[in-house]
């Protein structure tokens, strides 16, 4: 059971929406009460858990495999990018570069590195 893109784009900020498509895929995402119309869900992943309200006709029972898949690269992305975010933190920290903290858009940091006059650390 899968929820629809359009009713996440459209409810859900890109963090909350992360959180319920690992949850998806995980089979993490827990129906906590049933109405006539609509499921109260629980979705738990590696980066918190979120509850909420979501209408039956919003689900695709039979997703394509397609479809599955760019929701699996989809998440990997996202996990990567959190994962280079961190190390221009920490590279930023042990190199001692003003304004660098968590938080901060990949871009931002990268400037910030640029600018102090260091090479920016490359994506694994």
């Amino acid at each position: 059971m899968t929820i629809k893109s359009w009713f996440l784009n459209r409810n859900f900020a890109q963090n909350e929406r992360m959180i319920i498509e690992a949850a998806d895929m995980g089979e993490e995402l827990e129906v906590l009460k049933e109405t006539e119309k609509a499921f109260f869900l629980q979705a738990t992943s590696d980066w918190g858990s979120l509850k909420f309200w979501c209408p039956k006709s919003c689900f695709v029972e039979n997703e394509t495999e397609e479809e599955r898949q760019w929701r699996i690269e989809s998440v990997a992305r996202f996990e990567s990018n959190l994962n280079y975010n961190a190390v221009l933190v920490k590279f930023g920290k042990e190199n001692g570069i003003k304004g660098i903290r968590n938080g901060l858009k990949t871009t931002t940091l990268i400037r910030k590195i640029t600018d102090a006059g260091f090479e920016v650390p490359a994506r694994i």
